[in-house]
């Protein structure tokens, strides 16, 4: 059904990830040894890829989470996340096969995100791939039609092929993603300005959240950044 990771003393958050785990090798992105401060428990899902979760959602792919997903919770963590944001599509199967909370793509934050920044505002979305953020994966992280949004992909990128589709995150010139990718967020904020606020989908992009708020000056929501908001939401303090 999947394979494992050895188990650290004491997981707190369960990361769902691709069979193919090579963007561990990305500093600073969810899958990546030393992201977080807390233990996790990263297990590489069987068959979970890019042609399976993005581009054709499987129901195999999905049975083989849930069996991950309860294999985690057993295993002691508090909640769970994945390593991709198109996960979203299986959210409510997901959270209703365990009893801890279940995040599995920033798509989710928009709701909040529209209430926080007052509905005239549009959200920019930045996707790993612009052609599969549907109606329908959007309609199952909770966004309602109503929200103004504007989508912008990375797929037409030198470094998305190497990072999303292949896998291959070493052929990547990490610093001509960079330039790419702020390069999108720019053209995002100029031709809509009326931007409130910008998520990022796709969750190797967390290593450039910076640079884009340094660039946009809005507020940017990432999968690593909610990671921590949920560590810090089911840890239990060793404070007095």
């Amino acid at each position: 059904m999947q394979k494992q990771t050895s188990v650290p003393e004491h997981p707190v958050i369960g990361i769902l990830g691709w069979e193919d785990s090579n963007t561990a090798s990305i500093y600073g992105s969810i899958a990546a040894p030393g992201t977080f401060s807390f233990p996790v428990l990263f297990m590489p899902v069987t068959g979970a890829c890019y042609e399976t979760v993005i581009a054709h959602p499987d129901r195999r792919i999905l049975n083989a989470m849930l069996a991950a997903a309860r294999h985690m919770e057993k295993s002691g963590v508090k909640a769970i996340t994945t390593s991709c944001g198109f996960n979203a599509i299986f959210q409510s199967d997901l959270a209703g096969a365990v009893s801890v909370p279940v995040v599995t793509s920033t798509l989710l934050l928009i709701p909040f995100i529209a209430g926080a920044i007052g509905g005239a505002k549009r959200i920019g979305i930045i996707t790993a791939d612009k052609n599969h953020l549907t109606r329908g994966l959007l309609e199952k992280s909770g966004v309602s039609g109503q929200t103004p949004l504007c989508v912008y992909g990375i797929e037409k990128t030198a470094a998305y092929p190497h990072t999303c589709q292949n896998a291959r995150p070493e052929l990547v010139d990490r610093d001509e993603f960079r330039r790419e990718v702020t390069g999108i967020a720019e053209l995002m904020v100029t031709e809509n300005p009326d931007l409130g606020a910008i998520v990022l989908e796709c969750t190797i992009l967390h290593v450039f959240a910076d640079d884009i708020k340094r660039m946009t000056g809005l507020p940017v929501f990432d999968i690593v950044s909610l990671t921590n908001y949920m560590y810090n939401a089911v840890a239990r303090s060793t404070s007095p």
